[in-house]
Parts: structure tokens; C-alpha cells; sequence
């Protein structure tokens, strides 16, 4: 977008957007009271590019690389600026492309004292009424690695694959263009890309904290921590993630509940949703008691929750096997190679050797024992039972987030003697990989390596980017980086058929999370992590993520999205409330 050189008597284009966004917000109104008040104006339908310069992506553009980089390497529509974009070549190897990255905007940026209301309400109803099969916003920045301190904020459209032609993105770019310079955002950009959002659902569990060091791999997926793989009996084959050890302080039972996603525990699909459990009264002497509501689709009783069999467990016991039979090969070796050592000093070090071979051959069978005996038996592998299974809904309340939770009532049975939050960093790599951030100090866990949940992030704190940690059953762990602008989405998954349909045109708002750049082209999550916890790095619990955005484009590795899409687990603890839990807590 070209813009005129200012005076020697005018403001820059920053300080007139900071001056606008103070005197145009709406300090006194919430989200639904603006929404409905009839404040939002809507600009014509019809489209005129004669006045403004909006760049029609070239062919190098879509096809070969404006998004080189990026996850999922979507398809660009549109975008506003007049620059003449060529791909730089990367400054590491002159025979590759520099790849770009996704940032979070400055949280000082005037957009973000604007973008719930009124920008951002304005610009739903709009796109709703030019272009209704978009899908996703983000507002974020897209540019290369030696460009994220300069470059300007991004308006990141998602519109679904084949709904919309490279002209009728352009005449949109124009029309968020000319709101955005309503409100004096002058250095915000718009690009339209084509993707699809979402939903990432594909004995006692052990004490994370005494894991035996040649074990460790295989029982974290069985243990008390983050990013357990989780599913129903009614629907084995399709898995998520658990999120977050909870209880309720005012419940006499002391029960220990487990968070997750709603579309977890019902698969993919939202129709299950209606079979709601969804008030928990409380009798008088302060035991929650579930109360099971029976639909008309529906009178299915509560379902059990178990760790996936069909995938984790038969992939625990074949490494597991693996595991035994080579450290038995070091065993008969290490008996070998004592027997034929000729000085002291060698045989001492070689029997040493050997003794702490046989010590995790020990831990290995052992451990092989007790899950056959545990988890890998049918019927073995029950972890509790649905408790509150609320409906899943958009644009929920005063802050309008989408509620997608589920609580599991643990067996008491199945648990170790101590339970806390906490995140697995015990292996060498595991640490080494979360410790090391551009963004953030140094990572200082104390031994035996785990970063134990304390406290959650409030509002303010999810307006701030962040550095983030999680564990999905499917991806493992995962950092990134948050956005500091709430992103925009529509119903996805099942809920997005109906969209399509014309059921609902809802927008939600949600906790963006993007990669960093030195994992490469890998997303933050992928389908199987719907579920799992999200956390800052200095332990803060962030939120449960539920989905997220994408072409679906990319190597095998790039099968996740763009932008991952997370609820706030402060919200979710309130909403809680709404279903008789009086006091829930993290543990």
C-alpha cells in the first residue's frame, strides 16, 4: 500500500495510529454489547480497484514459494502493497530460497488496543458479507527471519480451497484496507491465502518423577504428565491428547479430574456433543454428583476413557521388545569383554560397563512385566470415566472463545501417590531442545527435569507474545511462539459441514500459537495433540489446544497447520463453574 511522506508538520504514521486507536475504542462496551448495539457500519458489496494498488500474486508467487517456509506453504490469493515481491535467496546457502516465518506483533502495537472492538468486529461482519467462506483471521506477522523486528503487522486471511477467485480476494483486500485506514492503521497489511481449519484429534500410571533413565522413553506415555494419548472405547481409532490435572477444593471426595478437549472424547464429531453431561449438582454435603442428561439422539451412558491401544500401546511394546534385545546383546558382550581384558584398569572399567547394562536390562524387563500385566491386557487399560461433557459452542459469553472441554474422572486406583502438573524434561534432548530459546532466557529446570505447572496466564498475559511449551500425544514436545492478537475462527471440523450448509456463520476468538523458526518447516502441533496442555515457559499453564489452520500442503512432517488454536485455561476453569464444579483447580 503506497502512502504519502508526511510533513514536517504531521505525526508519523505510528503515533496517528496510537492517537486513532485511543479515540475510536469503545472502552465501555463488552463484545456482545457491540455486537448488537448496531455500531458496526458495512461498506458496499461492490468493488472498485481503480483507486487503489492491490498486488495480484504472479504465478511465482502462488505456486513457487510466496510462503516458502511456512508450515503448510499455502496458496496466495491476494495481498495489499504495490512492491514488486521477488524471493531473496537464503543467506546460509545462495542455491535455497530464504524461507519466511510467522511472528507475533509487538503487544504495543495500537492494532491490539483496537482489534476486539471495534476493528475486528467490523471486519467479521464484513467478511461474512463479502466473502462467507472465510475461515480463519490471524494477525500476526509473515516475512523472513532478518525482517521480524521491522516488519509490519499482517491481517492473515484463510479462506476454504477453491471458494474464491484471486479477484474477488483483491476487491476483499480492498475493503479491509479502507477499514483499516477508518481506524489509522496505516502500516497493516492484508494477505488472502487458501486453508482449512481444523480439529487435531487423532495398573497406575507411572510417577513421572521415578521413571528408570532406560525406560523413560516408553513410560512417559503411560505416566502421570502432560500429553497422555487418550480416547473412548466407542471410538478407539481416533485419539487426542490429555491437558491438565485438576480438582475441585470445595468437592469432600477430593476427586482428581483430567482435562481435555470435548471433540476428543466424542471423536471428530460434535453430534455426540448433544448427549451433554452437562450439569453436575452439588448435594448438601459438598459431593459433586454427576447428573446425566439424556438426549433425543442419544441415551448413551457415561463412556470410558482409556489410553489408546490401537497405536501408543502396540508401538510401546515393540520398541520395548527392540529395547530388550540389544541391551541383551550389550549384556553377552560386556561378558565377553571382561573375560578377555587383560589389564586391571580395563577390566574394572569394562565389568563396570557391564553392570550397568544388566541394571537396565533389569529395568527393561521389569517394566515390560508390569504393562503387560497393567496396560497392554484388554480391558487393562481404563483411565477413568467422562464426567462433564458440555456441548461444543462458538463465541461463548463476554469474551467469546469456544468452549471445547471435557473432565475425566480419574480411577483413584490408577493414580501414583502424588500428582502434579508438570512437564517432561528428563531426557538430555528433551531439555537441551526446550532450555534454548531466542525469545526467552535460558530454561533453568531443576533435577530430575521436570517444569512443574504453576499458576496460569490471565488475560492480559495471552495479549503478550509469548514463549510456549507443550506435549502432544502425537507430536511430542513442542515450543512456540504466541500471538498477541486474539485470531479469529468459524466452526471447523463436523461444525464446519454445517457452516458450509448455512447452519451457523459464528466467529469464535482463539489463543494463536506458531512454530519458531529454527524447528523448521514442523507445525507447533499435529492430528493426534487436540487435547494437550499448553504452558509458558516459566510454568504458567496457558491453555487446551483444540485445532488449528492450514493448506494442508507439505512434506509428511508438515501434516499439522500454520496456526494452532488454543482456549485459555483460565476461562475454561470458569466455565466450570457454570456446570456445578465451585472452586476447580490445577494441580
Amino acid at each position: 500500500m503506497s502512502e504519502t511522506p508526511p510533513s514536517n508538520n504531521s505525526v508519523s504514521s505510528t503515533e496517528a495510529s496510537r492517537a486513532t486507536a485511543t479515540m475510536t475504542t469503545p472502552t465501555h462496551l463488552n463484545r456482545s454489547s457491540y455486537y448488537q448495539s448496531g455500531s458496526i457500519s458495512i461498506e458496499s458489496d461492490h468493488f472498485d480497484l481503480s483507486d487503489l494498488s492491490i498486488s495480484p500474486p504472479t504465478e511465482l508467487e502462488l505456486y513457487a514459494g510466496y510462503y516458502h517456509g511456512v508450515p503448510t506453504c499455502p496458496k496466495l490469493l491476494a495481498r495489499s502493497g504495490d512492491d514488486n515481491w521477488s524471493q531473496p535467496r537464503s543467506t546460509l546457502d545462495i542455491g535455497y530460497p530464504e524461507p519466511k516465518v510467522l511472528a507475533p506483533v509487538d503487544a504495543a502495537h495500537p492494532i491490539t488496543a483496537i482489534w476486539d472492538i471495534p476493528l475486528g468486529e467490523e471486519l467479521l461482519q464484513t467478511l461474512d458479507r463479502i466473502l462467507p467462506t472465510a475461515n480463519s483471521i490471524d494477525v500476526l506477522k509473515v516475512c523472513y527471519e532478518f525482517e521480524v523486528e521491522s516488519a509490519n503487522p499482517v491481517i492473515w486471511i484463510g479462506v476454504t480451497p477453491n471458494t474464491a477467485t484471486s479477484t474477488i480476494a483483491k476487491g476483499v483486500v480492498k475493503s479491509c484496507i479502507a477499514l483499516l485506514e477508518k481506524y489509522g492503521m496505516l502500516d497493516v497489511q492484508v494477505e488472502i491465502k487458501e486453508s482449512t481449519v481444523s480439529l487435531l484429534a487423532l495398573n497406575r500410571l507411572y510417577d513421572p518423577l521415578n521413571l528408570p533413565v532406560a525406560t523413560q522413553e516408553i513410560t512417559r506415555q503411560f505416566s502421570a504428565s502432560l500429553g497422555l494419548a487418550i480416547t473412548t472405547r466407542a471410538k478407539p481409532f481416533v485419539f487426542g491428547s490429555s491437558a491438565f490435572f485438576v480438582r475441585d477444593r470445595l468437592d469432600k471426595t477430593d476427586t482428581i479430574m483430567l482435562l481435555t478437549g470435548q471433540h476428543v472424547i466424542s471423536g471428530t464429531t460434535n453430534i455426540n456433543g448433544y448427549n451433554a453431561y452437562v450439569k453436575l449438582p452439588s448435594d448438601k454435603d459438598g459431593i459433586i454428583k454427576p447428573k446425566y442428561v439424556e438426549s433425543e439422539i442419544d441415551k448413551a451412558p457415561p463412556t470410558d476413557v482409556v489410553i489408546i491401544n490401537q497405536h501408543i500401546i502396540k508401538k510401546a511394546q515393540t520398541a520395548l521388545h527392540t529395547k530388550i534385545q540389544r541391551k541383551s546383546s550389550d549384556v553377552e558382550k560386556g561378558k565377553v569383554a571382561v573375560d578377555a581384558a587383560l589389564s586391571s584398569d580395563r577390566a574394572i572399567r569394562t565389568k563396570l560397563e557391564l553392570e550397568l547394562a544388566e541394571l537396565d536390562l533389569k529395568a527393561l524387563e521389569a517394566t515390560e512385566k508390569d504393562l503387560l500385566e497393567s496396560w497392554f491386557s484388554p480391558g487393562q487399560n481404563v483411565i477413568g470415566q467422562v464426567f462433564c461433557f458440555p456441548q461444543k459452542r462458538y463465541n461463548v459469553g463476554d469474551k467469546g472463545y469456544t468452549e471445547d472441554f471435557a473432565v475425566i474422572r480419574l480411577d483413584s486406583r490408577r493414580l501414583p501417590r502424588s500428582i502434579h502438573n508438570s512437564l517432561d524434561l528428563s531426557s538430555e534432548a528433551s531439555y537441551d531442545y526446550a532450555a534454548y530459546d531466542d525469545h526467552a532466557p535460558f530454561l533453568a529446570i531443576p533435577d530430575p527435569g521436570f517444569l512443574r505447572v504453576e499458576g496460569m496466564l490471565n488475560e492480559h498475559d495471552l495479549r503478550q507474545p509469548l514463549s510456549v511449551l507443550c506435549y502432544g500425544a502425537a507430536s511430542g514436545l513442542k515450543r512456540g511462539r504466541s500471538l498477541s492478537v486474539m485470531s479469529m475462527v468459524k466452526p471447523y471440523g463436523e461444525d464446519g459441514q454445517k457452516r458450509i450448509e448455512g447452519y451457523t456463520r459464528t466467529w469464535s476468538r482463539e489463543w494463536g500459537i506458531v512454530a519458531i523458526k529454527k524447528d523448521g518447516p514442523a507445525p507447533f502441533s499435529v492430528p493426534g495433540d487436540s487435547g494437550s496442555g499448553v504452558i509458558a515457559r516459566d510454568g504458567r499453564a496457558g491453555g487446551i489446544l483444540t485445532g488449528g489452520s492450514g493448506a494442508g500442503n507439505g512434506p509428511p512432517e508438515a501434516e499439522g497447520k500454520d496456526v494452532t488454536y488454543v482456549t485459555p485455561i483460565y476461562w475454561i476453569l470458569e466455565r466450570m463453574k457454570e456446570y456445578g464444579f465451585r472452586d476447580p483447580q490445577l494441580l
